[in-house]
């Protein structure tokens, strides 16, 4: 249904049988496309676009950033940064996360700029598993990034990137169904390096790690074997750049 159909039909709607009428269709459109696609139509007659709900999805989203004031900042931080480096571990960190909740497959996580993250895309993959929700990206392309932050706090320096990221989108989820649906989004991935190891340790509690095995939380970062199933758990490289968090930026 396009969007010149569905206002038609309201306002036809709001014609024929008033105000009680309008909410009756609106509520009729809500079944009928499901909340996300509601939301943004909702969205889209308050600015004032006509564009279909697939058309918003598949048009290119536009990022901004000040990465060329943060860089030479964070270069004279750290004398070693490789922001083409950075761009790369964003492009790979992001494909592995897609290809494992695609592929319900854990193993894709099996890197150790996932380590921070990690069980929080398990805990994901987990959940689709009960819910018996499958998703699929394919042909993952990345267009652009750029570095919308950088601070330092507690001993640790955090790079706020943004990356927008076009791939074909399947799913089966109840109010998002999608059959190979061209998609241009946006990530935001955080990524921090532990400079001051003293000053990080009284906030350590901000950053999770976990048993690579049974996925219970570890006391620290300094390697060891697990309380709750003794595996040992190496000692991890703070003096590097690694991914903390990741989010699709809403649309």
């Amino acid at each position: 249904m396009t969007f010149i159909g569905i206002v038609l039909g309201v306002v036809g709607g709001v014609v024929l049988l008033g105000v009680g009428g309008f909410f009756l269709i609106r509520g009729r459109i809500k079944n009928f496309l499901g909340d996300s696609d509601f939301n943004l139509l909702r969205d889209m007659l308050k600015n004032g676009e006509y564009e279909t709900a697939d058309e918003a999805y598949t048009n290119d989203k536009s990022i901004s950033g000040m990465t060329a004031i943060y860089e030479p900042q964070i270069r004279q931080d750290f004398s070693d940064f490789n922001l083409s480096l950075l761009y790369s571990t964003i492009e790979k960190n992001i494909r592995a996360i897609l290809n494992a909740k695609t592929n319900l497959d854990i193993s894709y996580l099996d890197n150790d700029q996932l380590l921070f993250i990690k069980n929080n895309v398990i805990k994901e993959i987990d959940d689709m598993k009960v819910n018996e929700i499958k998703v699929s990206y394919k042909d993952i392309s990345f267009n652009k990034h750029v570095i919308r932050g950088y601070t330092k706090k507690n001993g640790t320096a955090t790079i706020t990137t943004a990356s927008q990221v076009n791939y074909y989108y399947d799913s089966n989820k109840k109010d998002k169904k999608r059959n190979n649906l061209k998609k241009s989004t946006i990530y935001v991935c955080d990524f921090i390096y532990v400079y001051d190891e003293g000053k990080f340790r009284d906030e350590q509690k901000t950053i999770a790690i976990n048993c690579p095995n049974c996925g219970a939380p570890l006391a620290g970062l300094d390697g060891g074997t697990c309380v709750y199933c003794g595996t040992y758990a190496k000692p991890i490289n703070l003096k590097a750049w690694k991914m903390s968090s990741y989010k699709e930026e809403s649309r």
